[in-house]
């Protein structure tokens, strides 16, 4: 179990434009980054970057601003991302095959195969539009 509150945490916001992912993923690198493995870090980098690509590219509202919250706890970080465009829950849609797409030449559905097998993730549908994911992952150091 987690301690109620974060040790530590940092929040900031992105607009919705796919130039901005560099920014996001040099602050989580920072802020996470003495905490796990440099494979870690990266898997950690990776799936935020997927999620974050996920809502520009799909979440309909091109003046959205996207929340990022990044919290250290005990034994776990949580990075909470939040945007208020198109209600999309990437948990419930079944978990792709990489070979299987690769071999058919599908495109899509890589992101989120790559946060769901990095980290453990949970959704929560805002209202009346909008989405939280929250990315967690065990430290390892």
């Amino acid at each position: 179990m987690i301690s109620s509150a974060p040790h530590s945490q940092q929040t900031f916001y992105l607009k919705n434009n796919l130039a901005n992912l560099v920014e996001a993923r040099l602050r989580v690198k920072s802020f996470f980054s003495s905490l796990f493995s440099p494979s870690e870090i990266l898997q950690v980098v990776q799936s935020v970057d997927e999620a974050l690509s996920n809502i520009i590219e799909h979440g309909g509202k091109q003046d959205n601003e996207i929340k990022i919250e990044m919290k250290i706890f005990d034994k776990q970080i949580h990075i909470v991302i939040t945007d208020y465009g198109i209600s999309f829950n990437p948990l419930k849609y079944p978990e792709v095959k990489p070979e299987h797409n690769y071999d058919a030449g599908i495109d899509g559905g890589m992101g989120i195969y790559i946060f769901r097998n990095f980290m453990n993730a949970s959704y929560r549908p805002l209202h009346p539009q909008g989405n939280e994911l929250t990315l967690i992952k065990e430290i390892s150091k």
